[in-house]
């Protein structure tokens, strides 16, 4: 038997990616004060999803995308949402993890984004979970008809990605 060749190992990858997620392209939500975010999903180096903000407005956008603790905390929720409509919170493991200090969240980080610029998430599959009372990985939903988003939080607004669903 041959061993595959790295463009076919390649290829074996992406297409994993596809059979989870019905595309690879990002499914951007609406443009709010001047943001939009989108969700994705991606084979390499792992099963990742991405979630995109982008600076949609024609001049720099300063945006806090976190609190610094011990963990970086960033201002992103990600949820999965059922066929029938009920809305499931998804954590990261390194979310789990993060626990608030007595004194209060550390300093914003801050990232400037310049008009059209795009900074990016990255969520490993395997880390993610819903809490539903059995901490059940979101790759065991694929099957069920779910389809996952995100929101981000700023200023006094929220941008939200479309949907992305999961291959049934």
């Amino acid at each position: 038997m041959e061993c595959p060749t790295p463009v076919q190992s390649g290829a074996l990858l992406i297409a994993a990616a596809a059979s989870v997620f019905c595309a690879d392209a990002i499914r951007w939500g609406a443009v709010v004060d001047g943001l939009q975010l989108g969700i994705a999903a991606t084979s390499t180096p792992e099963p990742t999803l991405r979630i995109l903000l982008k600076n949609a407005s024609a001049k720099v956008q300063r945006v806090p995308i976190s609190h610094e603790d011990y963990d970086t905390f960033y201002n992103v929720q990600i949820s999965a949402r059922a066929p029938r409509g009920d809305e499931l919170a998804v954590f990261d493991l390194a979310t789990l993890r993060y626990q608030v200090p007595s004194i209060g969240p550390g300093p914003e980080k801050i990232v400037w984004l310049e008009p059209g610029e795009v900074h990016e998430f990255t969520y490993p599959l395997n880390q993610l979970f819903i809490m539903n009372g059995t901490n059940t990985p979101l790759t065991k939903f694929r099957k069920q008809g779910y389809t996952v988003h995100a929101a981000f939080q700023f200023r006094e607004t929220a941008v939200v990605s479309l949907d992305l669903p999961f291959r049934k």
